[in-house]
C-alpha cells in the first residue's frame, strides 16, 4: 500500500495455549489516525506491545517505513504518583 507508514501482516500471537493475536493484518497510511477498541482480553495491548517491540510474534510480520523505533504510552500512567502526567511521560528520556 503507497504511503504506509505501519503494517502489520498477518501477525499472530500466543501465550502457552492461549491466542492472543491470531492472523492481524491491517496498515496506516502517513498522516492516518486510527484507534484500536475491543473488549478485555481482545489483544489490544499485546497489539501495542508487538508495536513497540516488547513482545515478538510468534508469526508474521511488522513493518515501519522510515522509523528506527517506536514508542508506546501505556493505559496505566501511574508509574509515579507523586510526579505529573507529562513528567511520568517523559521518565524514559531521562
Amino acid at each position: 500500500m503507497a504511503g504506509e507508514v505501519i503494517a502489520f501482516e498477518s501477525v499472530t500471537k500466543r501465550f502457552g495455549g492461549v491466542t492472543a493475536l491470531q492472523d492481524v493484518t491491517f496498515s496506516v497510511a502517513a498522516g492516518e489516525c486510527h484507534a484500536v477498541m475491543g473488549e478485555n482480553g481482545a489483544g489490544k495491548s499485546t497489539l501495542g506491545k508487538i508495536l513497540a517491540g516488547i513482545y515478538r510474534p510468534d508469526a508474521g510480520r511488522v513493518r515501519l517505513a522510515g522509523q528506527t523505533r517506536v514508542g508506546m504510552v501505556h493505559q496505566e500512567l501511574a508509574f509515579c504518583p507523586d510526579l505529573s502526567v507529562a513528567e511520568n511521560l517523559c521518565l524514559g528520556a531521562l
